[in-house]
C-alpha cells in the first residue's frame, strides 16, 4: 500500500474519532455503545446474537452494552414477532433522533 495513502487513511480515522467524540460529548456514551447504536440504526431491530456478530464482540459483551443502553434509554428489548424465545433490540425514538443528527 502506498505510504501516503496509508497516512491519509489514518488521518481520516483520527478525524472521524474526534468528530464522534464531540458529537456524543456529555452523553456518557462510550465508543462501543455508539458503535452498537450505529449498527442498530443501519441493521434495524436485531437479536443480541446478530448484534454480537455485526459488532464482532462476544455475546457476553453485547449483553453488557445492551443493558447499559437500555438503562440510559437508548434501546429497548421487544419480543421477536416469530420466535417467542428470542428478543429484539431496537432503538428508542430519542436514540433514533440522536443518531440522525
Amino acid at each position: 500500500m502506498n505510504p501516503l495513502l496509508l497516512d491519509r487513511l489514518l488521518q481520516i480515522g483520527d478525524l472521524f474519532q474526534k468528530d464522534m467524540a464531540r458529537a456524543f460529548e456529555g452523553t456518557g456514551l462510550t465508543t462501543a455503545r455508539v458503535h452498537l447504536l450505529w449498527v442498530l440504526q443501519h441493521a434495524g431491530p436485531s437479536t443480541q446474537q446478530t448484534l454480537a456478530r455485526l459488532c464482532e464482540v462476544s455475546p457476553r459483551n453485547i449483553t453488557g452494552l445492551v443493558d447499559a443502553l437500555e438503562t440510559s434509554g437508548h434501546v429497548r428489548r421487544a419480543p421477536h414477532p416469530s420466535d417467542r424465545r428470542a428478543v429484539l433490540v431496537e432503538l428508542t425514538a430519542s436514540a433514533t433522533e440522536k443518531m440522525a443528527q
